[in-house]
């Protein structure tokens, strides 16, 4: 294609040199004409990625069994994949279409690169957002605080992708941009304090299950009580039980107490501690009168009656035992 574009601009200038056209004027007018050209081979390009190949890409997961491919159409990463096509071919071409203009290459060439690494980040971006979706549908995962590591991703993605912009901009190797940034340490420390915080909490909260998405904790320090209904890297929120947020820094888990009531939960059961107060002169023995009395009742009738069998056997049986051992002492 390069070459085929070589010769047809070789072409068109000699055409216009012998129609009597300045040198200045022809290059101008096939600047033009190359970038019509290009324009529209980049929106049949585009066309073809998006018409084409992600329809196509579309109809065959809409086909499958599996739901969480269509995550990854909801989220629109094989249409954000397919805007590498026409940056792709820019790339290529944009050399022998400012051929003229050598001015122009490097900096095509730069906004090129800097929108090719854009687009790759909005990708990644796009597919973490989905894995973070499906793993959610996964019940093995679905208590875990899987977001958490998911910004973390994206934050060092995104810093990649800055480092590489910076260095394409700037035009120095990105590893020298990176040893630069050794020096900023202290800055980075002060800057992404928190972030750090709260990575090194939300792996501490997940490696020893000490809080997971749907428990019940308690703060009184934050004023929290209620269900966990998120954990990210920063910030846990719970829903109180008058229905309001509480948002509180995942590192205060670490730092401060707080009070998980997932064993009691799992259990089905709460033991409730309470003071009964009993005037110990109203205690005495219950009269047959007051055991007719009470018996009287629905709730008491079965146990009265259940109990005072027991007891009728009970002293039969030691009477008998009783009579035995008097007939025993006269014999």
């Amino acid at each position: 294609m390069i070459n085929g574009l070589i010769n047809l601009d070789a072409w068109i200038q000699n055409f216009l040199l012998e129609k009597g056209m300045g040198i200045e004027m022809a290059h101008y007018i096939l600047l033009s004409f190359d970038l019509l050209l290009l324009l529209v081979i980049c929106v049949i390009a585009n066309w073809i990625s998006k018409r084409i190949i992600v329809k196509g890409i579309q109809s065959f997961i809409k086909k499958t069994k599996n739901d969480w491919d269509d995550i990854f159409l909801d989220q629109q990463v094989f249409q954000s994949l397919s805007a590498l096509v026409p940056l792709i071919i820019i790339k290529y071409l944009a050399e022998p279409v400012f051929s003229n203009f050598q001015v122009l290459i490097p900096i095509v060439s730069i906004a090129v690169k800097v929108l090719i690494v854009m687009v790759i980040i909005s990708v990644i971006s796009k597919t973490l957002k989905a894995i973070e979706e499906v793993s959610q549908r996964i019940v093995y995962f679905k208590d875990k605080p899987l977001g958490s590591y998911v910004q973390l991703v994206r934050i060092i993605v995104f810093v990649i992708a800055a480092i590489l912009i910076s260095s394409v901009l700037l035009g120095k190797d990105p590893m020298t941009l990176l040893g630069a940034l050794g020096a900023l340490t202290a800055v980075i420390m002060l800057v992404f304090k928190d972030t750090i915080l709260g990575l090194v909490a939300s792996i501490q909260l997940s490696s020893n299950d000490m809080v997971r998405v749907g428990d019940w904790v308690s703060m009184p320090k934050y004023g929290a009580d209620g269900d966990v209904i998120g954990i990210s890297l920063n910030t846990v929120k719970i829903q109180n039980w008058d229905k309001t947020i509480s948002t509180i820094p995942t590192y205060s888990f670490i730092a401060d107490s707080f009070q998980n009531w997932r064993g009691m939960s799992d259990a089905k059961g709460r033991r409730i501690k309470r003071s009964l107060n009993i005037d110990m002169t109203s205690v005495k023995f219950c009269t047959e009168e007051r055991l007719e009395y009470y018996k009287k009742y629905e709730l008491l009738r079965g146990y009265i009656e259940s109990k005072q069998s027991e007891i009728n056997g009970h002293n039969d049986a030691h009477s008998h035992d009783k009579s035995c051992l008097i007939n025993g002492r006269n014999l």
